[in-house]
């Protein structure tokens, strides 16, 4: 297996990879006691106890090897995959790299120019002159959650009746038909929409709501809703603000940076946000969970980061994708039991491709596999 460098790869790069891993991220290889390099091609890992879940760890985008003996460059990556990256003005091109090990892509090139985001009265799609279009679409369910989370650490949150009014308050169906929103409407009951849609999604009450306003008696000031300064996330923002301020709960919304997120010692009380789950679907939710950077761990309480730090000690001796459910059932009732978190809905998508372009399959960020595309024929 070859570098864009020309360089093969071996193991004293594997070893530099995981200790960069260590280094920058010692949450996702925890039980790593040492590694080395016996022979050129042999890795030895040593854990400080069994660990089934490990190997997943490992094949994972988190822990992609890097070659040792070049800097890493987010503009000029050197990688061993089936395309070189150059920059380009506006974009990025992708040249096929004959040495790939899984064989050459079928396609010599890629070039993708990054298109400003479309706002206002922008025409929503982009045409290419002289190409026919009848684009093929389809309705596709985001592989993510959008999520109410309560700031733990602030006082409002310590009311359990408080929780749950907003829980109530917080209808989606609701929501998704008195805003008119054109999207296909998925609540959420889960973190992965597979699960989801095998589930009943609860029902919400504004008599109940009401009822436990009144048993949480809340007078302090308005909860502060932290929101993506996006025109999507905004409204739903202001709607809960407004269905909650017409039974006496005062709210204000809160817009931050797309690049933001709210911390512990933050300003807020709740906070309106979204994950992603990859291709290995076990292993993002275990990431989001373990992860110092996103909200689970910075916001909710020390008691049910416990418990479901113990749930997820179990991914360590389950033998198969049946138990990790069992698991992720088991730590999803965890989270959602107290109304610390509410979740809401799945994203679902229009995707529209070209006729032209054949076999493609975006991933759960949107991104495309371009090695094995192609371009097929448009009769006119």
């Amino acid at each position: 297996m070859q570098f864009h460098h020309g360089r093969t790869l071996d193991a004293q790069d594997v070893c530099f990879t995981l200790e960069r891993v260590r280094r920058g991220a010692p949450w996702y290889l925890g039980g790593v006691l040492d590694v080395r390099a016996p022979s050129p091609f042999t890795v030895q890992v040593t854990l400080d106890r069994p660990d089934l879940f490990f190997p997943r760890r490992l094949a994972h985008e988190q822990a992609l090897i890097l070659p040792r003996d070049v800097p890493f460059n987010e503009r000029r990556p050197v990688g061993t995959g089936a395309f070189r990256w150059h920059a380009l003005d506006g974009g990025f091109r992708l040249e096929a790299f004959d040495a790939h090990f899984a064989g050459r892509p079928l396609i010599d090139e890629v070039e993708v120019f990054l298109v400003p985001e479309l706002r206002g009265d922008a025409p929503p799609a982009l045409d290419v002159s002289g190409v026919p279009e009848d684009p093929v679409e389809r309705w596709v369910p985001e592989n993510s959650v959008h999520f109410l989370i309560w700031n733990a650490h602030r006082p409002a949150a310590r009311s359990a009746a408080l929780r749950a009014a907003v829980v109530e308050l917080h209808d989606i169906r609701a929501f998704w038909q008195e805003s008119g929103r054109a999207e296909r409407l998925l609540p959420a009951t889960s973190f992965l929409p597979r699960r989801s849609l095998g589930r009943p999604p609860r029902g919400h009450s504004l008599a109940r709501a009401q009822a436990l306003l009144r048993e949480a008696a809340y007078a302090g000031p308005p909860l502060r809703v932290w929101v993506l300064d996006l025109p999507g996330a905004r409204q739903e923002a202001d709607w809960l603000a407004a269905r909650a301020a017409r039974l006496g709960l005062p709210m204000q919304v809160v817009p931050a940076p797309l690049d933001a997120l709210p911390d512990a010692g933050d300003d807020v009380d709740l906070a309106f946000m979204g994950e992603i789950a990859g291709w290995d679907e076990h292993l993002s939710f275990w990431s989001a969970l373990k992860q110092p950077e996103l909200l689970f761990r910075r916001l909710l309480p020390a008691d049910v980061l416990r418990d479901v730090d113990a749930l997820l000690d179990g991914y360590r001796v389950a033998p198969d994708p049946a138990a990790l459910e069992a698991l992720m059932t088991c730590v999803e009732a965890r989270l959602l039991v107290g109304h610390h978190l509410h979740l809401t809905h799945h994203r679902v998508k229009r995707r529209a491709v070209h006729p032209l372009i054949r076999d493609v399959h975006p991933d759960a960020y949107g991104r495309i596999d371009f090695k094995r595309l192609w371009l097929g024929d448009v009769r006119p």
